[in-house]
């Protein structure tokens, strides 16, 4: 009996033992595994930030370089970029200017371009902060962000021939009798179809400290396409920009130059559209080329359609002093302060 307690005893120890063993071979092999495992997750992780280096390092800059680049074409001053942007808005946009413009390196063939677009008929013409964010994604350029509206389509303004009524004698006597109930501080800006062409030499004589013609569009009726021009800009980067002391030659010079800019630079801008009047183009070189080539084969230079702006008592002379087909109020300042 003495012999099997010690022979079972003896079995249980030798068991014993061997569980423990067992325990620490298992813990060995636990710390081994976790440690190849860190080891294979700090190489992937290393792995991964390789392959995006070097996809930044490779790709991006190749990107950058088969694609438009508006930093290097916003070099100089005025830079290309400016000079072509300027005179888009100039052309399409009545009131609006591009007082500056900003271009910000995204990487991979994409840019932010952070402009400062004026409109004239604001009541605070502040200069400098951004108000309009394009981007430029692999050459494409698109608007981003335009809280306040300046970049927006604008239609309608003028009266075209497939518009079924004119402005009757009832309406421009309401009109005029609205405009009288207005404080005689009040500075109006307003866009007029006038009954017949007007020559701009004679149109720019109006021109006094109370009165201003804003923009016109030059009259081509042989073109679908009309595009404009700016009589007064806020911001000169180049003397063309003066257009206050400019001759009705001088700045038919400068609408010319305008169509051609943007014909010679339509890759920049191609993404945007071209409204005029009523209707909107997509950007057509051929439609610059032909008001650029009936410009320059005409032998005047007139308009039907343009913006004006001026005191309460100076629009209603003008006013009374003309005949138009339609007359559209963009905006009412009380003041001028």
């Amino acid at each position: 009996m003495k012999e099997m307690e010690k022979e079972r005893k003896l079995e249980q120890e030798l068991q014993a033992m061997g569980m423990d063993q067992d325990a620490d071979f298992d813990r060995q092999i636990e710390q081994m595994i976790n440690k190849k495992i860190r080891k294979i997750a700090l190489k992937s992780a290393i792995s991964v930030v390789l392959a995006a280096v070097v996809i930044f390092l490779g790709v991006s800059p190749l990107l950058n370089l088969c694609n438009m680049n508006p930093q290097k074409l916003n070099e100089g001053n005025p830079s290309r970029l400016l000079s072509v942007m300027r005179a888009y808005y100039e052309t399409m946009y009545p009131y609006r200017e591009v007082y500056g413009i900003e271009v910000e390196k995204e990487g991979f063939g994409c840019y932010t371009l952070n402009m400062n677009l004026l409109d004239h008929t604001e009541e605070d013409l502040v200069i400098g902060p951004t108000n309009v964010t394009m981007e430029m994604k692999w050459g494409k350029l698109s608007v981003a962000n335009d809280s306040g509206g300046r970049a927006r389509i604008l239609l309608g303004a003028f009266y075209t021939e497939d518009q079924e009524e004119k402005l009757t004698r009832k309406e421009f006597a309401s009109l005029l009798s609205e405009i009288e109930k207005l404080p005689q501080s009040s500075y109006l800006y307003l866009s007029l179809s006038d009954q017949k062409t007007r020559k701009v030499e004679d149109l720019i004589k109006q021109n006094s400290d109370d009165f201003q013609i804003e923009w016109l569009q030059v009259y081509e009726p042989q073109c679908d396409f009309q595009a404009g021009l700016s009589l007064n800009l806020s911001a000169a980067t180049k003397e063309s920009d003066k257009r206050g002391e400019m001759s009705a030659g001088e700045l038919r010079q400068v609408y010319l130059e305008n169509l051609e800019l943007l014909e010679e630079n339509i890759e920049i801008w191609e993404d945007l559209d071209m409204p005029s009047n009523d209707s909107v183009w997509r950007s057509d070189k051929t439609l610059l080329e032909e008001l650029e080539e009936a410009g320059n084969s005409s032998d005047t230079f007139e308009t039907k359609h343009y913006c004006v702006s001026g005191s309460r008592d100076a629009v209603l002379s003008y006013l009374r002093s003309g005949s138009f087909e339609r007359i559209l109020v963009d905006n009412v300042r009380f003041s001028r302060l």
